[in-house]
């Protein structure tokens, strides 16, 4: 997933990491790890850089299916996201459609960080527990 700040900082030479910058989020996920795989969802969303002695980001965001079986549903996310680790969890608080009342899990696994332009390479998996009306 990738995230772009608005504004830009006045400080590059901080930027992605400056402490209450705040980035607009619209990323595709897919089914592999290659933008080319098949897309499944898009993360929308914000993210702020919201504490100053770690990369920590807070995170409120909806994963928004657009695959046969799911189009159209939603996952609402709400997290602080220390991205430096590896690994990390984030909770899913609610969902729509197919998703209705959902709730658990989303797991990040950092594969490829590029600390120059802040991008990454993540995976994601999902443990999700819902009612389906």
């Amino acid at each position: 997933m990738s995230t772009w700040p608005w504004p830009k900082p006045t400080q590059p030479t901080l930027w992605p990491h400056s402490f209450g910058q705040i980035y607009i989020k619209d990323d595709p996920l897919t089914i592999g790890l290659e933008l080319s795989s098949e897309l499944v969802s898009y993360a929308q969303g914000i993210t702020t850089s919201a504490f100053v002695e770690e990369l920590i980001l807070f995170e409120p965001f909806t994963f928004v299916f657009t695959n046969k079986a799911y189009n159209g549903s939603t996952l609402v996310v709400l997290a602080s996201n220390p991205t430096l680790h590896k690994y990390r969890e984030l909770l899913i608080v609610d969902g729509t459609r197919v998703f209705h009342l959902a709730h658990e899990l989303v797991s990040y696994l950092t594969y490829a960080y590029n600390s120059i332009s802040g991008d990454y390479t993540i995976g994601v998996d999902m443990v999700v527990l819902h009612y389906y009306l």
